[in-house]
């Protein structure tokens, strides 16, 4: 054998290694545990105050219209969770898996198919086409948990018990007197794969992209609303503003930018680096900022009645109080995830403030009533 077909050989032999161990080292390609656990944190407003439904409060006297009109929609964000696109989230995280798991599958299969004694490939090849299946369902049913811990329990397991199949059989291949006929063309096949792989991917990232995109202008839209009718009725709406502008340029904006740009890694980017609520590398805690301000202007528009009683005035200056241990722990968090007891100290703090000024709201009602 001369130098060149010596050479050519151990290229191509090189070659096939690669092509095993691409499957092999697939776990990093497939960022399943990143699928299980960062968007836990799409429904990023599970914690605003409590409320979404309208008490029923009308106006009595004047003293009070601009008070007593305002409803629990006023007091708790409207959009405190995506609902509408929970499925398209779900569905974009399974076409994303299912691009991962298919390239794994396909090059198996592949395999399975030009070298007859890999036919143990084919085995769990089908399983995880079988998990893919299950894994649908879950999308179907809209249940995020089962979908989480389907991928953590099942599908990983599954895809790592594969690798190790074909890791086991390649070492077999010289064994087996596999062709470089065979070689070449399994290296041939494998591109195809990896370049339907890339392109599902990508779709994939844009989708999630568009859905997250849909969500978070979803909550800028109700948002709007509720400045709009705290505006009418006399309320200070300039911190609601700051917060929704400053969401807007941090993190919808270049979430925008990367969708428009149909670049999956662009895409990938933001959702793993910027959010709007907390949990990302620059968390904008919009939900906890925004909650905060509304809570304060209500706060401060009862203060600024006359003739209120000495005891609405100390429950005023205790929900003031729970309002700016709030804020402390929201500055100190800044612009990074929650830390320690930061997540507690700003949301329980706002809850208990958000019930304190309904149970004030109610007294105030009963107050004008009977004055009436």
């Amino acid at each position: 054998m001369n130098n060149n077909s010596i050479n050519r050989t151990l290229a191509l032999a090189l070659l096939a290694l690669a092509i095993c161990r691409s499957v092999i080292s697939f776990n990093s390609l497939m960022d399943v545990l990143w699928h299980c656990y960062a968007f836990l944190k799409v429904k990023e407003g599970n914690y605003m105050t409590i409320g979404t439904k309208k008490w029923g409060i009308v106006a009595v006297i004047m003293i009070f219209i601009s008070i007593v009109a305002i409803s629990a929609s006023t007091l708790s964000v409207m959009a405190a969770t995506p609902g509408t696109y929970d499925q398209q989230i779900l569905q974009a995280r399974y076409d994303i898996t299912s691009a991962n798991v298919g390239f794994v599958t396909g090059a198996m299969s592949d395999v399975a198919s030009q070298v007859p004694q890999a036919s143990n490939l084919q085995a769990p090849a089908e399983k995880l086409s079988s998990d893919l299946t299950t894994l649908q369902g879950y999308v179907t049913s809209v249940d995020d948990s089962g979908f989480n811990s389907y991928v953590k329990n099942t599908i990983i397991p599954d895809t790592q018990a594969a690798q190790s199949v074909i890791k086991s059989d390649r070492q077999l291949w010289s064994s087996w007197n596999v062709t470089l006929a065979t070689k070449l063309q399994l290296a041939k096949d494998y591109q195809s794969l990896k370049t339907t792989h890339d392109s599902g991917i990508n779709s994939a990232w844009v989708e999630l992209g568009n859905a997250r995109l849909q969500y978070y202008n979803s909550v800028m839209s109700d948002n709007d609303a509720i400045i709009a009718n705290m505006s009418s009725k006399g309320l200070d709406v300039s911190g609601m503003q700051a917060a929704e502008n400053n969401a807007r340029s941090n993190v919808i904006n270049p979430l925008q930018a990367a969708v428009s740009s149909g670049s999956g890694d662009s895409i990938k980017q933001q959702l793993t680096s910027n959010c709007l609520g907390d949990g990302t590398p620059y968390s904008d805690h919009f939900f906890a900022s925004d909650d905060l301000a509304r809570l304060s202007s209500i706060s401060a528009k009862i203060s600024s009645v006359g003739n209120l009683s000495n005891t609405v005035r100390q429950q005023l200056a205790d929900v003031n109080s729970k309002l700016s241990a709030a804020g402390s722990a929201l500055q100190a968090a800044g612009t990074s995830p929650y830390s320690g007891p930061q997540n507690n100290d700003v949301w329980n703090n706002m809850t208990a403030a958000s019930n304190e000024l309904k149970t004030i709201l109610s007294e105030l009602q009963g107050s004008s009533s009977t004055q009436g």
